[in-house]
């Protein structure tokens, strides 16, 4: 049996109102017949009875109803609830493979940084290798030292100031003075 599936129920047949005597039947079952059977009429008591069976089979039914109701709606509502985990879960894989996915790339990157790393380490190594010795060490600067800094022959100067003072900026609106644009020169 399926876990949400709703409990079948026995079936409650109509209780006779007078199992022994099947005459009394038309009369405590139908309400349309407004007057007793000719010829008969049960005791006061027996009539009594009679009628609290018939209001405690109706109660009977109509809180069998009301079970079988209410079972209906919580198997509806276990229903719902499975769909909800089902859904939580399928959210919780789909987030699991995000994770790993992104491990996985990141464990990618710091393999491939490490690689430059040693890429980078070993070109400086052999570039150390090749540099030519200074007579100087690194440590100390050209300003520490006696010797005036020097550059090498056939290197350019970073910066070289130039050689006179600098002319002074043209004057606003071109050079008549207005704002008509400057003739070329020819």
């Amino acid at each position: 049996r399926p876990p949400f599936s709703t409990p079948r129920h026995r079936q409650i047949s109509a209780i006779p109102a007078v199992p022994h005597c099947p005459a009394l039947l038309p009369e405590v079952t139908s309400p349309c017949s407004l007057s007793p059977p000719t010829g008969f009429s049960p005791p006061p008591g027996e009539s009594r009875l009679l009628d609290a069976k018939a209001a405690a089979a109706r109660r009977l039914e109509r809180r069998r109803l009301l079970l079988e109701h209410r079972a209906i709606d919580l198997a509806s509502r276990a229903l719902a609830a499975r769909v909800d985990i089902d859904a939580t879960h399928a959210r919780c894989l789909a987030v699991a493979h995000d994770i790993s996915s992104t491990n996985g790339k990141i464990e990618d990157a710091q393999r491939k940084a490490e690689e430059w790393d040693r890429f980078y380490e070993s070109n400086r190594m052999e570039m150390e290798e090749f540099r030519p010795s200074s007579p100087q060490p690194p440590s100390t600067t050209a300003a520490t030292t006696s010797q005036p800094h020097k550059e090498p022959p056939g290197l350019v100067p970073r910066h070289r100031p130039p050689p006179g003072p600098c002319p002074p900026p043209p004057p606003p609106g071109g050079p008549r003075g207005d704002d008509s644009p400057s003739p070329r020169p020819p």
